[in-house]
């Protein structure tokens, strides 16, 4: 029998009217740690977790392989919702990523970012190997570097990339799924693509803070509500096939 679903909490509901009143008097304000309460508000979650604790000498890849396994095994309703605040968030900048294709002489970038984002919601729909996921991120995605892109694409890219290692670890992937999407959408970048990150670029990367203030109100009030609905989905699905 299907569950009947949950309001967005209290807590959640009053976190997101401060934080617009806060966004629409300086949609500059940079808050990471706010995002944070936020994200807690969401109930318990592996956000809580440290680090696997197999580095230097003790660093043992099957006891990380089955560490992970064991936290996603263990993901709560709150993994799922957070997890789809990350792929709606990934999504809304994923449309600047066809101009790669104008941008990079390499053919096969252009798939990369929906490759990133379709694993990521296999993943959260149980359509998909966790492992497997991982290895393709680390092997396929993370340490190739993308030198023919302009900013926007390139933090696209980030997005993308942040999106599928915060749903498979949980907890701190090393970049910031939400800045680098903020970042995409908000900006503009008059340089060739590659001189983008140059010391010696032609022109500045241009900011626009009423994109930055419109991507922040979609994000408070239609991207969490509709994470917090597809998050409890997707955990209820999870239960029944854990019974199964």
């Amino acid at each position: 029998m299907q569950k009947q679903k949950q309001l967005l909490p209290a807590e959640t509901q009053r976190l997101i009217a401060e934080f617009l009143e806060i966004m629409r008097n300086d949609p500059d304000t940079e808050f990471f740690i706010k995002r944070e309460t936020l994200f807690q508000s969401f109930g318990e979650s592996r956000l809580n977790l440290p680090e696997h604790p197999w580095q230097g000498k003790d660093y043992d890849p099957q006891k990380i392989d089955q560490y992970k396994l064991n936290n996603w095994k263990n993901a709560t309703q709150a993994d799922y919702v957070l997890g789809w605040v990350a792929l709606l968030t990934a999504q809304k900048v994923a449309p600047l990523w066809e101009r790669v294709a104008e941008q990079s002489p390499f053919e096969g970038e252009i798939y990369e970012v929906p490759q990133m984002l379709e694993i990521s919601e296999k993943l959260l729909k149980g359509k998909y190997d966790l492992l497997k996921a991982y290895n393709e991120l680390v092997s396929d995605f993370w340490y190739f570097h993308r030198p023919n892109l302009t900013h926007d694409t390139y933090h696209t890219f980030c997005a993308a990339i942040a999106t599928l290692s915060f749903i498979i670890y949980g907890n701190r992937s090393g970049v910031d799924f939400f800045e680098e999407a903020i970042d995409a959408y908000s900006s503009t970048d008059p340089n060739e693509p590659g001189l983008h990150d140059e010391p010696d670029s032609p022109y500045p990367i241009e900011f626009d803070d009423r994109k930055r203030l419109e991507f922040w109100e979609w994000w408070l009030t239609e991207a969490i509500p509709q994470a917090w609905d597809l998050g409890q989905s997707s955990y209820q699905k999870k239960i029944l096939t854990d019974n199964q």
